[in-house]
């Protein structure tokens, strides 16, 4: 949207284009959490002041997981959708740019239902731990299942962070030399080169 208004042209006369999308993902990141955080207390409230559901003794140790991975799995599709997005010139354009990154957030999401349900001590559910898109599928599944050790959870999220702060670097260039372009979609090695 703001391509085709043209405010980001306005915008971008104060603000470096990676810092735009890293307040754009840090922003709205923010919103979410506020929102998954309200949910949760507010299940947990009910469930405790209702009496009919008695929580297990690991419920605050799942929902700092959740919390900690939901965070992790947002910055890490959010960057990579918002620096992507920025290579359409039009809203309608938008979606066939963010399909690779979609297809691999659903993949990573079957592969943590289906799969690592069955079996979360398995050699493919350890795998997946320590792939940054599958991770924050995987990983909290893993941990409410009791199945997995606190070195892998470290290592996870070690491996997650590196892929998140290369994903800013690259897609901060991606997105300074894309978001200012307008007319046909732009190509990543176009934009790329375009950065400034």
């Amino acid at each position: 949207e703001e391509k085709q208004s043209r405010v980001v042209e306005v915008v971008l006369a104060t603000v470096r284009p990676r810092d735009l999308l890293m307040g754009k993902v840090l922003g709205i990141g923010v919103l979410g959490l506020g929102q998954l955080l309200f949910l949760v207390a507010a299940g947990l409230l009910v469930s405790q002041l209702s009496g009919r559901l008695t929580l297990p003794s690991t419920t605050a140790v799942s929902a700092i997981t959740l919390v900690l991975w939901f965070s992790l799995g947002y910055l890490l599709y959010s960057t990579a959708l918002g620096f992507l997005g920025a290579l359409a010139s039009r809203m309608e354009e938008a979606s066939n740019v963010t399909t690779p990154v979609t297809m691999v957030a659903m993949l990573s999401y079957f592969a943590a239902i289906l799969l690592v349900t069955d079996d979360p001590d398995g050699l493919l559910a350890q795998v997946l731990t320590f792939v940054p898109p599958s991770a924050p599928m995987v990983v909290p599944l893993r941990a409410a299942l009791g199945a997995i050790e606190g070195w892998e959870m470290i290592l996870a999220v070690a491996l997650t962070l590196v892929s998140i702060y290369g994903l800013f670097v690259v897609g901060g260039r991606v997105y300074s030399g894309a978001v200012l372009q307008v007319g046909a979609r732009m190509k990543l090695r176009d934009a790329w080169r375009g950065s400034r």
